[in-house]
């Protein structure tokens, strides 16, 4: 064989293993899920990183084992609520679009502590059923609830739950609502937003608004 045609082959096969290379098959329903778990962690713990006041990321938080029930105000809807210009004044645009995602039926989602980036905070999982027998449930806490729970957790500041968060159309901006208890008739409801830097692809809290709370 010619040194030419040998070379014009060798061309070939390079080009055509390019090509392969570049192609990009469609993600599978199992990747796709993958992924978006694999995001849902980021998104949560860079919240629960905001949530955790000073003490509470030394001392460490305990936390459901699974999300909880997004809190859903209607206000996040509508532009001209008072919700939206006191708290979100700078994200209005913002706000709704992931709202309408946040406010889709969704699953449950059990954390994987593996996954939770959350470095400076030391967190404890509970599940459901225990915290329930402790009487620490998001939608109605009582007085008694943080007795119970400083008794088996004596060096935690706070009881901290969250829900699945809701995403713009980029996937770039997310919501998150949480539910905090942190002393005898003191707990708070509210979100927190998130965006993800563009370059590094991390996500950061950018805003936190309490909507009610007591103490």
């Amino acid at each position: 064989m010619r040194k030419s045609v040998v070379t014009k082959t060798l061309f070939i096969a390079a080009i055509g293993s390019i090509a392969l290379s570049a192609y990009r098959a469609p993600l599978s329903d199992v990747e796709v899920a993958l992924q978006n778990k694999n995001q849902d962690h980021e998104v949560i713990g860079a919240a629960i990183t905001l949530i955790a006041p000073g003490q509470a990321a030394l001392r460490g938080i305990v936390m459901p084992d699974s999300t909880i029930a997004p809190l859903v105000d209607e206000q996040l809807n509508d532009r001209n609520s008072a919700l939206m210009k006191t708290h979100f004044p700078n994200h209005v645009q913002i706000v709704p679009l992931t709202y309408k995602d946040f406010i889709k039926t969704k699953k449950k989602m059990k954390i994987e502590r593996t996954l939770l980036n959350a470095p400076k905070v030391k967190i404890d999982f509970e599940s459901g059923s225990s915290l329930a027998a402790m009487g620490i449930l998001p939608d109605t806490p009582t007085d008694s609830s943080w007795r119970i729970f400083k008794a088996k957790y004596p060096d935690a500041t706070n009881f901290v739950a969250v829900s699945l968060p809701g995403y713009d159309s980029g996937r770039d901006m997310a919501l998150v609502s949480y539910f905090n208890l942190c002393g005898p008739s003191c707990y708070q409801k509210g979100y927190v937003l998130l965006e993800r830097n563009v370059d590094t692809r991390l996500w950061r809290a950018i805003h936190r608004n309490i909507v009610f709370g007591g103490g």
